[in-house]
């Protein structure tokens, strides 16, 4: 699930494409209820993260900032802090 939030085409996207995104990330070999578990919850996270950032608009050095951060994480997943 923390893969697909550091995604940003994952937390851009409208809902139901949020959802194929996320159905398409989960392995096949997890159990289709465990896959549907964590596409809902990683969806129902990032609708909340975009409620709370609607409206706001970061100044350019910390959006690119926030985006390096969330590259790392993405390659590597096994960190937990984005610092």
């Amino acid at each position: 699930m923390e893969r697909l939030l550091a995604d940003p085409e994952f937390r851009a996207a409208k809902q139901g494409a949020r959802q194929r995104i996320a159905k398409l990330a989960v392995p096949e070999e997890v159990s289709r209820w465990a896959g549907w578990e964590v596409t809902s919850q990683a969806c129902e996270r990032a609708e909340h993260l975009a409620a709370r950032a609607d409206g706001f608009a970061p100044p350019a050095g910390v959006r690119d900032e926030l985006y390096a951060q969330a590259q790392r994480v993405t390659r590597n997943p096994q960190r937990t802090s984005l610092l």
